[in-house]
């Protein structure tokens, strides 16, 4: 089951989800640009492929039908 989060949703514009382990499991990561988690406070701006991972703590863009996220072996929001 995807959790979301009541003040994102308020917020125009923003889609997000939370994913389980079983929805984490089946994720299409090949379609997913995603940051590496370094707990600090970097947020990184999507804009375009990189040949790494950036380190940050979140991640964005504006580019249209891109899936961007944070992946986490434990912890949730």
């Amino acid at each position: 089951m995807a959790y979301t989060s009541r003040l994102l949703n308020a917020i125009p514009g923003i889609r997000h989800a939370f994913l389980d382990v079983h929805e984490t499991a089946a994720f299409p990561y090949a379609e997913l640009a995603p940051v590496k988690l370094v707990h600090g406070n970097e947020v990184h701006h999507y804009q375009q492929p990189l040949p790494t991972r950036p380190h940050a703590d979140a991640v964005f863009t504006a580019v249209a039908g891109q899936k961007v996220g944070v992946v986490t072996a434990d912890c949730l929001p």
